[in-house]
């Protein structure tokens, strides 16, 4: 018998390693559900005519296929069936945006429904790349990740990347720090998220780690950035009501915490809640005077709520002020 030589051998090994690692690709190709897979199955099915197999390549049957690829394929069409609507109706291009959001919402909670978590955060990934800055998404898929995944770096990532397309959202920061600590990480990676609160912390117990200068030029570039974006919100007026409580407490800035009350009432003037708390902190410091000269502003104007679009109107801030002194 006459053995064929080491050099054609190798060759074919390698020709049946390759052969074995497209039809292994084509398997789990046809194990999952994607549109236009029939193709697919055509394309796997003349593949392995060339090889030998008596197939039909003309049609979509399975005839002659392995069971297993047959009963994985079938269990793929079918759910790519039952989501053909939904991804139908994202697609379409006369879709609002509300509408189109709201297509994906109905789509993402069929799919936590099924139960396939690899499915529902690929389908989160779709959502944030057509809504990058949409809050709502960000907040759901985080907290998703949270439930299913706990930890590690692909949560961390999330996180990095919400908190880069909407870092006006307070509670993506919250829950970015607190992914941090359950994972463990290093204080140093912690720190370089909330590196500014963290120095405010512990400032008073190490003398000269802050300059506090450098606190009021990160609120000044935060107000930059998002008081067009936040105007009459009540995240604008968290950010303004810390910054100018944190002027008060740890600069001993009076003046300087005043002049920031009244720049958010240069943005956001006709926002009951930013007079409200304006007053409320100089009550707190004793300035009843200028708590009243605050209030004597709001005669006869017209204020919006953040809580509803019902109006109110002339003096109902005076409650705020104690009347016996």
């Amino acid at each position: 018998m006459t053995s064929i030589p080491r050099p054609l051998l190798l060759v074919l090994q390698e020709k049946e390693k390759q052969v074995l690692r497209i039809r292994s690709i084509f398997h789990r190709q046809l194990s999952v559900p994607l549109a236009n897979s029939s193709a697919t199955l055509l394309a796997y099915k003349s593949g392995e005519v060339e090889r030998g197999a008596v197939l039909d390549v003309e049609s979509s049957n399975l005839d002659g296929i392995s069971s297993n690829v047959a009963s994985a394929y079938q269990k793929a069409l079918e759910m790519c069936n039952a989501r053909a609507h939904v991804e139908e109706q994202i697609s379409r291009q006369d879709l609002s945006d509300s509408e189109k959001f709201q297509q994906y919402m109905i789509y993402l909670k069929y799919e936590q429904s099924s139960g396939d978590p690899g499915r529902v955060q690929l389908l989160y990934e779709r959502a944030i790349t057509d809504f990058p800055v949409s809050s709502d998404h960000w907040l759901d898929y985080t907290r998703y990740l949270d439930k299913t995944l706990k930890v590690g770096n692909v949560v961390r990532d999330v996180y990095s990347r919400a908190t880069k397309n909407c870092p006006w959202v307070g509670k993506l920061w919250v829950r970015s720090l607190l992914s941090l600590e359950h994972g463990r990480v290093s204080e140093e990676e912690i720190s370089s998220v909330d590196g500014l609160r963290w120095r405010i912390l512990f400032s008073g117990e190490v003398e000269g780690t802050l300059d506090y200068s450098f606190i009021t030029e990160t609120f000044q570039r935060a107000s930059d950035y998002l008081s067009e974006q936040m105007k009459n919100t009540n995240g604008l007026l968290r950010l303004y009501s810390y910054w100018a409580r944190l002027e008060q407490s740890m600069g001993k800035d009076t003046v300087s915490a005043h002049s920031v009350w009244e720049r958010l009432l240069k943005i956001s003037g006709t926002m009951l809640e930013a007079r409200q708390s304006y007053i409320s902190m100089e009550i707190e410091l004793g300035h009843i005077n200028e708590a009243r000269s605050i209030d004597k502003r709001c005669y006869s104007r017209r204020f919006t709520s953040t809580g509803s679009e019902m109006s109110v109107s002339v003096n109902v801030l005076s409650s705020l002020i104690p009347m016996h002194i």
